[in-house]
């Protein structure tokens, strides 16, 4: 059952990188963008992040060991929790509309966004996709894929503190009310 789980998990995640390609087009002009070994940065990690989840080969020695149950129940709760937040996170991106950018930048006429997901996250795309991998990480089952889960929430601490202090240029006192009010990626705890 676990094999079939996975695929349909993968299937969810593919739906989700579509949808991101796509809104690639409908954003807005870049005025400022982050520097080139931040970025350089974020990508590294988010590319450790993902190979520890996805690729069975990093699930050598200790990295193979199984934390969570092979029971089906665990695989469907995996999937679950992966759609919960793979949801969450379109929600958010969809909100953002075109403000959004795979990049840390200011678009052309930004708009700081208060609204929706924004309003219980400052960073809700990250929250989703966490949420998202946490998920996958509890279906693949193996160490590996929670260290490329702690991996992609180091890429978003990183990623998201680039973006406040953006945003804080950017929005200056509102935006300074709205972190005080909001927390950055766990609802009412960071």
């Amino acid at each position: 059952m676990r094999p079939a789980v996975l695929h349909y998990i993968n299937a969810v995640w593919g739906l989700v990188a579509i949808y991101w390609v796509v809104g690639m087009v409908l954003a807005k002009p870049t005025l400022r963008t982050e520097s080139i070994p931040s970025r350089a940065t974020h990508l590294v990690l988010a590319c450790a992040a993902v190979l520890f989840v996805w690729d069975p080969a990093t699930g050598k020695g200790f990295l193979g060991h199984r934390l969570t149950s092979y029971a089906d129940w665990v695989a469907w709760l995996g999937l679950a929790v992966t759609m919960a937040g793979c949801a969450f996170a379109i929600w958010a991106r969809a909100t953002l509309g075109s403000n959004w950018s795979s990049m840390v930048t200011v678009k052309q006429d930004h708009e700081l966004i208060l609204r929706g997901p924004y309003a219980v996250v400052r960073h809700p795309i990250y929250t989703g996709l966490l949420l998202a991998l946490a998920g996958t990480a509890i279906a693949v089952g193996e160490i590996r894929a929670f260290i490329g889960l702690g991996f992609a929430f180091t890429t978003f601490l990183w990623k998201s503190a680039a973006e406040e202090k953006f945003m804080r240029q950017e929005f200056s006192a509102e935006y300074s009310q709205y972190s005080q009010r909001v927390k950055r990626l766990i609802p009412f705890v960071f």
